[in-house]
């Protein structure tokens, strides 16, 4: 992402300009193992100081779009999900439910 450069405002002669460019990463979370009987939440996210993320089954893959190289990431997968059949949930096995997960985006899947 273009940050800014050293240019003047207006050009009238061949001159030298340097910019700056920052590195950002596309963050998405997906799922593997749930399928459409999967209701409430997924998986918290808390990207940089924004308010936490709850993401349901219907909203994955979830794309927060570009972040900040170094932006701290938290995220928490909910141990159990809940399932419109009856007498049925989901458990997950990988990764654990707790502690929360905390990462730096970088070229990386996170998957609960």
């Amino acid at each position: 992402m273009f940050q800014s450069d050293d240019g003047p405002l207006t050009i009238t002669a061949p001159t030298l300009i340097t910019g700056a460019y920052q590195t950002l990463y596309d963050l998405q979370f997906a799922q593997s193992g749930l399928d459409i009987s999967a209701q409430g939440t997924i998986v918290t996210v808390t990207v940089g100081a924004n308010s936490p993320v709850n993401i349901a089954f219907t909203s994955l893959p979830y794309d927060f779009g570009y972040v900040d190289a170094g932006t701290t990431v938290t995220y928490t997968c909910a141990a159990t999900v809940g399932s419109s059949n009856s007498g049925e949930q989901f458990v997950l096995t990988t990764p654990s439910a707790s502690p929360a997960r905390e990462f730096y985006p970088q070229t990386q899947t996170q998957l609960c």
